[in-house]
């Protein structure tokens, strides 16, 4: 639960609140190793901080943004506080809400609004004060100060000795509840064990409800994972069967090349997967690039941030189908060497056109499932057929660009005698 919170607290609060920069001709933009903005300093509108330390001591009368290695805060905010950094420490005021992704996070001043962080250690420090709910998820978590609202966490180890007025709920494999720990509303938790609570210092006035380890999910992953397994074998026998259809020569020129250039084709597979990788990468590139750029032109950079919105428009098209076009290959590959085994294991039954191979196919898928099935060997067989796939589907096109297209015939090759 608490994996899919952190994935949603990225894309809620740093990638929605961008659109934000629209709205405001008179937002603060400061960028550079360190910045810092003194007690003596006031930013009367919205401040958007890019930098290794970023130190905010003076007051801020609108939202704060601000991504860097090192954020802290000791002044005041007046509205929201988002921030995303390796160490983001709050000792000051923040009197909307705050959001925050970092390795540490330490939260020891005061926000008057609510609080929704995802990190590896976060720690609410016995002085910190939050008057509306507390949304914690990492794998660390202290919450030691006093929350006015409800609680929501979720991690490996989580410790609660503050003051709760609302409901708790938490998941994580280890949780204490110390004194001098006090919770108004009610406890829900999920954890393997039972909390052991010690009555005589901690007061919780509402129910207790231990909702044990989610054995129901635990007891449903067997047939989950075997109709997954279903879903994914009846999907890829369908692919198969279409390309057989549409794309006899191309499959066949595929085949060929498994049969007679099988070392090239896994070669060429493992040169493959890395133009695709570095497509991928150039494309999250570009997408932060551009993003980029529109910032450097809302804050008066024009020229450097219109060639950065150009260099990446250019870039995302062109990746985005080569990434594409890639996936779809290496989707397509281990289909391919499940056909060429299918071919070979049943090429003396039977004669005709298409039912011998649809036979193939699904004897050669059949087989490839039961090798993928088995523990870290599968793996290696998988990454091996895979990418030995993906090569020969390469050489096949090239080499239909070449020569005179020919039939799928009941054997792995054509043409290969």
């Amino acid at each position: 639960m608490f994996k899919n919170s952190i994935t949603v607290l990225f894309i809620a609060v740093f990638f929605l609140s961008f659109p934000a920069i629209e709205k405001t001709e008179a937002s603060i933009f400061k960028s550079g190793g360190n910045i810092h903005i003194s007690r003596l300093h006031q930013i009367d509108d919205d401040l958007y901080s890019f930098g290794d330390d970023i130190q905010i001591d003076g007051t801020i009368d609108g939202d704060l943004i601000s991504i860097g290695g090192q954020v802290t805060i000791q002044g005041e905010i007046k509205r929201s506080a988002n921030l995303l950094g390796r160490s983001i420490d709050h000792s000051g005021t923040v009197n909307g809400s705050l959001r925050a992704c970092g390795q540490i996070i330490n939260i020891s001043g005061r926000v008057g609004g609510s609080v929704l962080a995802g990190g590896e250690r976060l720690t609410l420090a016995p002085e910190a004060r939050v008057e509306r709910d507390l949304n914690f998820y990492g794998k660390i978590i202290s919450i030691d100060g006093m929350v006015k609202g409800t609680v929501h966490a979720g991690g490996e180890k989580i410790t609660l000795t503050g003051t709760v007025t609302g409901d708790v709920y938490l998941e994580g494999n280890e949780i204490e509840i110390l004194p001098p720990a006090v919770i108004v509303g009610n406890l829900v938790y999920t954890s393997p064990n039972e909390i052991d609570i010690d009555q005589s210092g901690v007061n919780i006035l509402g129910d207790t409800e231990w909702l044990g380890k989610l054995e129901d999910e635990e007891d449903n992953s067997s047939s989950v994972q075997i109709a997954v397994a279903f879903s994914m074998a009846l999907a890829a026998f369908l692919f198969g069967w279409i390309a057989i259809r549409l794309f006899s020569n191309q499959v066949n020129a595929a085949l060929d090349q498994l049969h007679n250039k099988l070392g090239l084709s896994l070669g060429i597979g493992f040169i493959g997967l890395f133009v695709i990788a570095l497509c991928i990468t150039v494309l999250g590139l570009a997408s932060i690039s551009a993003l980029l750029g529109r910032v450097l032109i809302a804050s008066d950079q024009t020229i450097i941030g219109s060639i950065l919105m150009i260099v990446s428009l250019l870039l995302i098209p062109i990746v985005s189908l080569i990434s594409v076009a890639g996936g779809v290959v290496f989707y397509s590959s281990s289909i391919l060497v499940s056909l060429f085994a299918g071919l070979l294991i049943t090429a003396k039954k039977g004669s005709g056109n298409n039912s011998p191979n649809l036979l193939a196919l699904l004897v050669g898928l059949t087989l490839t499932s039961i090798l993928f099935a088995i523990p870290i060997i599968g793996w290696i067989i998988c990454l091996l057929v895979t990418l030995t796939g993906a090569g020969a589907i390469f050489l096949g096109f090239k080499a239909t660009r070449k020569t005179a297209p020919s039939k799928i015939e009941n054997k792995p090759t054509s043409g290969s005698q």
